[in-house]
C-alpha cells in the first residue's frame, strides 16, 4: 500500500482525518483517490456531512468578505469552535 492509499484509508475510517482535508476538498485540491474516499466517508457519516455543509457556508461567507476585516474576536471564536468540534465537545465560547 503506498502513502496515498494509506492516507485514503484513514479518510474512510476517521472523522478527524476528514476535517484535515475539507479545505483542500472545497478548493478542489485533493487527489481523485482522496476525493472518492472522502465521499465514501461522507455517505456513511451524518456528522461529517453536516460539518462539510458548515465549512462550505463559512468558505462562501469568507469569500464574500474580500478586503473586509473580521470583527474583533471573530477569528478566535471560529478557532475555538473548530477545536471543540474536533474534540467532540460543545463549544461554550471560552478558550480551551
Amino acid at each position: 500500500m503506498n502513502v496515498s492509499e494509506t492516507a485514503a484509508l484513514r479518510l474512510l475510517l476517521r472523522c478527524r482525518s476528514v476535517s484535515d482535508v475539507l479545505s483542500d476538498y472545497i478548493e478542489g485540491e485533493v487527489s481523485p483517490v482522496d476525493r472518492v474516499m472522502l465521499w465514501g466517508h461522507l455517505m456513511m457519516c451524518r456528522r461529517c456531512r453536516a460539518y462539510l455543509k458548515q465549512f462550505q457556508n463559512i468558505a462562501e461567507v469568507a469569500g464574500s468578505l474580500a478586503g473586509e476585516e473580521l470583527p474583533a474576536g471573530a477569528e478566535e471564536a471560529l478557532r475555538g469552535a473548530l477545536a471543540a468540534w474536533r474534540e467532540g465537545e460543545p463549544w461554550d465560547g471560552e478558550k480551551h
